[in-house]
């Protein structure tokens, strides 16, 4: 009788196990970044598992002590807004961060930033040069953590993204992200109405044509600018109806066409648009 040692027989075992093993048993380090540390927060990149639709989605986690808070791209009246650098990449054409609707944060005094806590992550679609080839993300993150005091933090993350598609224990974080990421909508749809008698130039913003029932509006402006939003209080205003104010601009600007970004958020989600306001016709 032909004999088989017990060494070959465990040998056999153990190549037959990694046989079953499939791209989705991966372990979770192949598809994050270590940490990057920082006083009150720390960073990392995460895969969403593979190629998907021509491109791949990848993320900046950012996780943030209690009472910490960081920034949106627009930060209100305080703060500074992330930078994410990925020139040094290796076959990437293209690294689109993409922002989740942010919240107003009260900070020291009467100053409201517009930002988040606890955590967030940034959705970045990654296109490569070369689908056929890997796919290496460098990035080089900048961004402040606030607690009493802000604290800026720069860390180097390094991550190759998986060549194949593949289950990703970060599909759900990052799905969950772009969902939190506002929806373009068609701002001809939007009903801005210049306010007369006003001390700054000002416009009533309708919500009436607006897919979700809007809480809060965030106003984007060129650099040089300063705008926000309030809700309407006056009686007989629609509910969720906003007021717009340009409060600060350049002493020789051209007022006649100013071009603002516009984010509205609810509990049902959040859109974007732009909108081009007659500022001479809202000027008092």
């Amino acid at each position: 009788m032909h004999q088989i040692s017990l060494p070959k027989i465990l040998l056999s075992l153990a190549i037959a196990r990694i046989a079953l093993v499939s791209p989705a048993a991966m372990a979770a380090e192949n598809f994050a970044s270590p940490w990057g540390q920082g006083i009150h927060t720390r960073a990392r990149l995460i895969d969403a598992g593979g190629p998907q639709a021509g491109g791949y989605l990848a993320g900046v986690a950012i996780e943030l002590d209690p009472k910490t808070v960081t920034y949106w791209r627009s930060p209100g009246e305080a703060g500074v807004p992330p930078t994410f650098d990925f020139a040094a990449s290796q076959n990437v054409a293209k690294a689109e961060v993409l922002y989740p609707a942010p919240k107003r944060i009260p900070e020291a005094g009467a100053i409201v930033a517009f930002g988040y806590e606890d955590k967030v992550v940034f959705p970045v679609r990654v296109t490569a040069v070369d689908p056929n080839k890997p796919v290496e993300l460098n990035l080089k993150l900048n961004y402040a953590a606030c607690e009493k005091l802000c604290v800026p933090v720069n860390v180097e993350l390094h991550l190759a993204l998986q060549p194949v598609a593949v289950s990703s224990p970060y599909a759900t974080a990052l799905a969950s992200a772009l969902q939190q990421v506002p929806a373009a909508v068609d701002a001809g749809k939007i009903k801005l109405t210049p306010v007369p008698g006003t001390k700054k130039p000002s416009w009533q913003l309708s919500t009436a044509g607006l897919p979700i029932a809007a809480s809060d509006l965030f106003v984007e402006v060129p650099a040089g600018y300063f705008a926000d939003a309030a809700p309407v209080k006056a009686s007989g205003a629609a509910a969720g109806d906003f007021i717009v104010t340009l409060s600060e601009y350049p002493t020789k600007a051209d007022l006649h066409a100013v071009k603002m970004h516009l984010t509205a958020t609810g509990t049902k989600g959040a859109v974007e648009w732009d909108a081009s306001l007659d500022a001479d016709r809202a000027k008092p």
